[in-house]
Parts: structure tokens; C-alpha cells; sequence
């Protein structure tokens, strides 16, 4: 798995130092190194936050049958092809909704 190495600049807080005047603000590189999310599955909360949802609007969607869950053990598992599935449905349905013009 490779990673990708980003640097950004990070901008310390202004605090006043004890005479009550304001340091002067130096912004410091900082290197974050970002894994790519390859995992088949995700948790339910995982697939909401993915898709920018909450996570009882979530759990509806799975309830009625739009999005399809994998049991493993206990726990409930969503594809992540499912996801996409589900958006290019929603997608679908919007485009036929549109009054052609």
C-alpha cells in the first residue's frame, strides 16, 4: 500500500506572551503522510460519514432495502461498491425527475 505525503503549513494560535503583546506568528511546515482507504467494507458509521450522511438516515436506508448490508459475525458491514451503487441510483432518479426542456 503506498502512501501520499502532503505538506501543509500550520499556523500556530495568536496567545499573548506575559507583557500582553502578540507574538509574532511564524507558520510551520508540517508533514502528513495519507494512507489511500482500500478496505472492501466499512462499518455503518464509516459508510454514513462517507457519503455524508448521518447515521440514523443511514440505518433507515438499510432498513428499507436501498442499501444492502454484509453480516459478518455481529456486525453489519457496507460494501463500498454498494455505496457507489446506491449514488448512481439516487443520481439516475434525479435525472428522470427533471422536467426535459
Amino acid at each position: 500500500m503506498s502512501t501520499r505525503t502532503q505538506v501543509i503549513m500550520f499556523e500556530p494560535r495568536e496567545k499573548k506572551d506575559r507583557r500582553g503583546k502578540r507574538p509574532r506568528r511564524i507558520p510551520r511546515p508540517v508533514t502528513v503522510e495519507v494512507e489511500p482507504d482500500e478496505r472492501l467494507t466499512l462499518s455503518v458509521t464509516e459508510a454514513a460519514q462517507r457519503i455524508g450522511i448521518g447515521r440514523s438516515l443511514m440505518y433507515d436506508l438499510i432498513a428499507a432495502g436501498r442499501i444492502e448490508t454484509v453480516h459478518i459475525g455481529r456486525a453489519h458491514r457496507v460494501r463500498v461498491e454498494e455505496l457507489v451503487a446506491f449514488l448512481d441510483r439516487q443520481t439516475a432518479g434525479q435525472r428522470r425527475a427533471e422536467p426535459a426542456s
